[in-house]
């Protein structure tokens, strides 16, 4: 079953460039996931998206967390899309990553592709669509609705219910 990646938000292709691809869309590990994994403070990129048919499909999967590339310990989403555009096309880098907690390496051969051409200061990283909820940003569902009442007495289940009303609660050692 072939899956097939879902649009981010509109981007301007007025002006593109040709330029070296990986193939990939990531974000910055979370602190809670990095702790998890050992990983220095402020490190890794985790795997959001693969482009089908780009370098890196069938090496990586969603989720992997990359770590280095070539000699580079990866920290900033801005910053893998630099050295892969520093290089030419037909390059070798040397990246690895994190699945499932066990290290890996793998060497992949960058191509070229027609990339929208971002100012000074630009950042060509979409969101998820997943971000979006139905239809993207201004689309249906995309803005809160009315919310009803709670029903009286009701409390949120992970909260206690104050013995005296009125009286803030104590938070409870677990």
């Amino acid at each position: 079953m072939e899956r097939r990646m879902q649009p981010g938000p509109r981007r301007d292709w007025s002006e593109v460039e040709r330029t070296t691809f990986l193939g990939v869309d990531v974000t910055l590990v979370q602190p809670a996931l990095g702790a998890q994994l050992g990983l220095p403070r402020g490190t890794g990129l985790v795997v959001e998206r693969l482009a089908p048919r780009g370098p890196v499909a069938g090496v990586l999967k969603e989720h992997d967390v990359l770590t280095h590339l070539d000699d580079q310990i990866l920290i900033d989403v801005r910053q893998l899309m630099v050295l892969v555009r520093n290089r030419k096309e037909g390059d070798e880098v040397m990246l690895t990553y994190l699945r499932g907690g066990t290290k890996a390496a793998a060497k992949v051969k960058l191509i070229a592709q027609d990339m929208p051409k971002y100012p000074l200061g630009g950042m060509p990283v979409p969101m998820p669509p997943r971000a979006f909820p139905r239809g993207g940003p201004g689309g249906p569902r995309s803005q809160p609705g009315p919310v009803e009442p709670a029903p009286e007495g009701s409390v949120a289940p992970d909260y206690p219910r104050p013995e005296n009303p009125g009286q803030p609660v104590q938070p409870k050692s677990l």
